[in-house]
């Protein structure tokens, strides 16, 4: 008995039923087969068995309306997977730039359960791995990535797709862990950057970044009458330098220590002038 394959079985006939057929041709669908009910499937294959036209194989039964769902839904998750590789250079590169020299950043794809394997975001399970040391495994980023990671990984991934988010406000909390130097400088631009498009509240004991800030406070703690308070205050200028002098040589503020502050003042401003210039 000859055999006679059908890549795709599409249920339901009309005008929608022929242009699914079409939509599936085009997807690269060989052999289309369009019946009007789905109890027709097993009717079809009786009739052909008995009567010597050939056995009629499928890989699936849907609907018209289920298939062109399922061509949008692949449409999509290509779109998705061409552009996961150019988040992947440009993340990695931002990470770079804020000191994880040697980090791998990937973003895998799963397929979602079920019948169709789609529902109203696509056919695709996103997930974000990454590596952060040589020799490691790419796994989950919440399961191999620390407080000072994570915060710099979201500060890569913001300055990325800030264009396109609405989130309004960030905290980052200890971003600075592990950064000094020139990569601390790079970690305050980011976010000087970033504060151009939504609000940012940011945690440090880094004089470069806490000199980048359009708004500084202090806060400390002290006991009053057997209880503890959190004060939180408000620096102006001259308070942002003397903090400044603090964050970077103590407690005790010579001239050369405040003069520095004070240059890290100037340079902050100065840069944050160039970028609104633009």
């Amino acid at each position: 008995m000859n055999e006679t394959y059908y890549d795709v079985v599409i249920v339901g006939g009309g005008p929608g039923g022929l242009a699914a057929a079409q939509g599936a041709k085009e997807a690269g669908a060989s052999s289309v087969l369009v019946l009007e009910r789905e109890d027709q499937v097993g009717g079809i294959l009786h009739q052909c068995i008995h009567d010597g036209f050939g056995l009629i194989r499928y890989r699936e039964t849907l609907t018209g309306p289920e298939y062109a769902h399922r061509a949008q839904g692949e449409a999509l998750s290509q779109k998705r997977r061409q552009a996961a590789e150019t988040l992947k250079a440009r993340i990695e590169e931002e990470l770079r730039q804020l000191d994880m020299p040697k980090v791998r950043f990937e973003v895998a794809f799963s397929p979602k359960p079920g019948k169709l394997g789609l529902d109203e975001t696509g056919m695709d399970e996103v997930s974000f791995l990454m590596s952060a040391n040589v020799g490691e495994t790419l796994k989950p980023i919440a399961k191999v990535a620390s407080g000072g990671e994570l915060s710099r990984i979201m500060l890569a991934l913001k300055n990325v797709l800030a264009e396109n988010d609405s989130i309004q406000t960030l905290i980052f909390d200890e971003v600075d862990t592990g950064v000094s130097g020139r990569a601390a400088a790079k970690v305050a631009e980011k976010m000087s950057r970033l504060s151009r498009t939504c609000q940012v509240l940011c945690v440090t004991h880094l004089a470069q970044i806490a000199a980048m800030a359009d708004s500084h406070y202090s806060v400390h703690k002290e006991e009053r009458g057997g209880r503890t308070y959190t004060q939180v205050e408000d620096l102006d200028r001259q308070g942002r330098k003397e903090e400044l002098a603090r964050l970077t040589g103590g407690s005790h503020l010579s001239q050369t220590i405040l003069e520095g502050a004070e240059e890290l003042l100037q340079e902050a401003e100065d840069y944050k002038a160039e970028m609104t210039a633009r």
